[in-house]
């Protein structure tokens, strides 16, 4: 850590709000040894985010490389000028308010990496393996870190900043990202496919949380969310490379174009109205993604047979708020379903959607994929 050295950045200082902030850029082998977490101030480290994130990054290395955002620390004083340099004394550090799940994926990938590289040099296997994954270390630990750092805030001020930064990036930070990111297979997927389906319905293209004043059906962080659980069954996140199994490019274009537009099908004339119906919560739209996986890989139809048997459940179904399917997650104080989102209940409306499409095909389906 920084016990024993002084540290120096070379950056430029500008003034934002009244806030002293110095903006820099240092490799991250040397961010390592001067950054601290607060956990007075951020939230607890959720480590699968941190493996998924560090995962992402081997991934991304492997094939060349990757981009993070600007991370932001607080100095709270720490940081001296020092002629055209400014210096971080030694014992002090700078405190993470955004991209604590980033450095610390970083560190996951740098040290399993590591680990890697001394397993096979232990072996004595492969020597351009060795090579590269020597490499890949060395990519990792001089990746540049840009850094925005605030030079005067405390604790309280801390605080508020890392919650509007979090509010902010939660309803419109993701969705600006999937709309501009060229790198994840997803994003640039969803990108394709907002502009092929446009005619169909509409789709929030900045906010990934929509709420009642919204009319768009869906969402571009709704839409990414969605196919990882249509090709993989994963109906929380992931980082890294996307998994089509055996489909080609072109195939996956048609399953996803083929997923969205059935929904024009599925849903009522009013999909639209949050307040009626559910239509246009990401927990149904990923029970449905979900149950077309499942039919895919249980009951062996093909992408194009299971989406085609979606319309079976609007035969038992009304998506309205007050439909029977949806009673343990209705609010009668509210008078709308709630909670709709949490994988558990996706996991139980997709079995509910699988039994109905079973019960409403009839006999043909049910001889057909059930053995």
């Amino acid at each position: 850590m920084n016990d024993e050295w002084t540290s120096t950045l070379s950056g430029k200082l500008y003034t934002q709000a009244g806030n002293q902030i110095l903006l820099a850029q240092i490799p991250f082998f040397y961010l390592e040894a001067i950054f601290e977490i607060d956990e007075m101030v951020q939230r607890s480290l959720d480590i699968r985010k941190r493996n998924e994130i560090g995962e992402f990054i081997i991934d991304a290395i492997e094939d060349g490389t990757f981009y993070f955002s600007t991370f932001i620390f607080s100095a709270r004083g720490a940081i001296e000028a020092e002629g055209v340099r400014w210096k971080v004394t030694p014992g002090d550090k700078l405190y993470v308010m955004d991209g604590q799940h980033r450095v610390e994926g970083m560190k996951y990938a740098l040290k399993k990496l590591e680990m890697k590289k001394y397993e096979l040099e232990m072996h004595q296997k492969n020597e351009l393996e060795i090579k590269k994954v020597a490499k890949m270390i060395k990519q990792l630990k001089q990746y540049p870190i840009s850094m925005q750092i605030y030079l005067d805030l405390n604790q309280d001020e801390e605080r508020q900043m890392f919650t509007d930064l979090n509010t902010r990036r939660t309803n419109v930070h993701s969705g600006l990202i999937i709309k501009y990111d060229q790198r994840d297979e997803y994003s640039k997927l969803v990108q394709e496919l907002s502009v092929e389906i446009k005619p169909a319905f509409e789709i929030e293209t900045t906010s990934s949380r929509l709420t009642h004043q919204h009319s768009a059906l869906t969402s571009l962080t709704s839409m990414r969310r969605c196919l990882l659980a249509l090709f993989e069954g994963n109906i929380r996140h992931k980082y890294g490379r996307a998994d089509f199994q055996d489909l080609t490019e072109r195939q996956v274009k048609d399953v996803s174009v083929l997923f969205f537009e059935a929904w024009e099908e599925i849903f009522p004339p009013k999909m639209y109205n949050r307040s009626e119906f559910v239509c246009g919560y990401l927990g149904i739209q990923l029970a449905l993604a979900l149950t077309v996986y499942q039919l895919t890989k249980k009951y062996k139809m093909t992408y194009r047979e299971a989406i085609g048997s979606l319309p079976h459940i609007s035969q038992k179904c009304t998506w309205r708020h007050r439909d029977p399917m949806f009673t343990p997650y209705f609010n009668e104080y509210l008078g709308k379903t709630q909670n709709l989102s949490a994988s558990s209940t996706v996991r139980n409306i997709s079995n509910l959607f699988v039994d109905i499409i079973f019960d409403e095909g009839g006999e043909q389906i049910a001889k057909r994929f059930i053995n």
